[in-house]
């Protein structure tokens, strides 16, 4: 299926709506953002008063073997940790987004649904994107940000694919490249005015932490999980008018 102009208004139009309706889209991300703060803080603590102990009892310098290892693992659960917070966030934001669209109301138990039962295959789409990614990346230099480009736009339906579409990792990336070949220009669109709501909400964010400085923090990760919220609603919206039948 292709699209007017009017249809992708109307898209993001309804999207918004949705968003004031369905609020609650807003909330995961925030809570797995701090808890992922709060872990991330006690993971540095165990893993300082690790080497802290390591050196006292063995008269050993934070360079020496137990140390390192220390710091090792300490890297590798916050890794594990933001894979797990990643995975957590997108399904939950996309699967109420869908949910969303389909019945025009969204509850957390659609986000938990969706990360129960498609936690591995968003696992896997993370780990391909991220390696198409990198390559897009270091092609950047060379293709004047033209493979940024290409990968935002015909990556950009592949969480929908796997959660709201249920096809595994590969489908729906392959998927997700077809839906935006053949509807290149309002994808390409899609991506773009996504991109300016992310940078006038950041801008207005950065604005507004001048007049309460004690709570920018908190704002700017306010404003940041709208916009996750509304691109989500915009993404899946253009999805289920596009997707392929199973």
């Amino acid at each position: 299926m292709t699209q007017s102009v009017r249809d992708l208004e109307n898209t993001f139009a309804r999207a918004f709506v949705l968003l004031l309706r369905n609020w609650t889209i807003v909330i995961p991300g925030l809570v797995l953002g701090a808890i992922g703060v709060a872990l991330g803080f006690a993971i540095l603590a165990i893993a300082g008063g690790t080497t802290a102990i390591g050196g006292v009892a063995g008269n050993e310098s934070p360079g020496t073997l137990p140390a390192q290892i220390a710091s090792i693992l300490a890297a590798l659960v916050a890794v594990i940790l933001a894979m797990v917070t990643l995975i957590c966030e997108m399904a939950y934001v996309t699967g109420m987004a869908g949910a969303a669209w389909e019945r025009g109301t969204a509850h957390m138990r659609d986000g938990f649904e969706a990360f129960e039962g498609r936690g591995t295959q968003i696992f896997f789409a993370i780990v391909l994107l991220s390696l198409a990614g990198f390559v897009a990346a270091l092609l950047a230099q060379v293709t004047w940000l033209v493979s940024g480009a290409v990968y935002a736009i015909f990556s950009i339906y592949t969480m929908a694919s796997v959660i709201i579409g249920r096809r595994n990792a590969l489908q729906a990336i392959a998927e997700s490249c077809r839906l935006a070949w053949r509807n290149f220009l309002p994808t390409a669109a899609v991506v773009a005015l996504v991109v300016a709501v992310a940078l006038a909400a950041g801008w207005a964010g950065g604005q507004l932490g001048r007049f309460l400085p004690a709570g920018a923090g908190l704002l700017e990760a306010v404003i940041q999980q709208i916009v996750v919220a509304y691109a989500s609603l915009v993404i899946a919206g253009e999805y289920l008018k596009l997707r392929e039948p199973v």
